[in-house]
């Protein structure tokens, strides 16, 4: 029976770079919906200038979204700011892979483009914890007594989680150069 899994988990190296261009295009389309939706944000804010054909398409996006009241302001670049963090976050994660799926693994571009997803997610973090209430606070409004903390403990170690690998691939990029120098 084990051998019949091994047979089904061996891949060639043609089949590991198509996969990699799979999740590296999968993973560009998300950072292009990321940035799709910051704009359709920006032009539901300003909807009164907004071209008319973009209305219903505004509409359909917030009724998706379960949004379809106004927002303010600070909710808007709140939100903006979180979705052009995240399509970021995205678009490096699909440089790392398609690297990978060139076999360039352990590289410093890689350990670079790790460290800036780590960088990120923590301004991402900051974005959606403070930034609501930092700007409510700029502009008078009644900040938040409790704010909420709980999805922050979780949010605390995927954030951490990139700083990690990046460390895990300096390592293997010490390693693969010692290598080298051997042969």
């Amino acid at each position: 029976m084990m051998r019949r899994w091994k047979a089904y988990l061996k891949t060639t190296p043609e089949q590991e770079d198509e996969a990699a261009g799979m999740i590296a295009s999968l993973l560009q389309i998300a950072a292009g919906l990321c940035w799709l939706s910051a704009t359709v944000e920006v032009a539901w804010f300003f909807r009164a200038g907004c071209p008319s054909w973009l209305q219903p398409s505004i509409f359909v996006h917030h009724v998706l979204l379960g949004t379809t009241q106004r927002l303010s302001g600070a909710e808007t670049v709140v939100r903006v700011a979180g979705l052009v963090l995240s399509a970021a976050i995205y678009d490096r994660v699909a440089r790392i892979a398609a690297h990978c799926g060139r076999g360039a693994v352990f590289t410093r571009v890689n350990v670079v483009a790790l460290q800036a997803i780590g960088w990120l997610s923590i301004a991402r973090q900051v974005v959606e914890a403070l930034g609501l209430s930092l700007l409510d606070a700029a502009f008078g409004l009644p900040v938040p007594v409790h704010p909420e903390v709980s999805h922050n403990v979780g949010s605390l170690s995927t954030t951490v989680l990139p700083f990690v690998i990046a460390w895990i691939f300096q390592r293997g990029v010490k390693i693969q150069e010692e290598l080298d120098d051997v042969v």
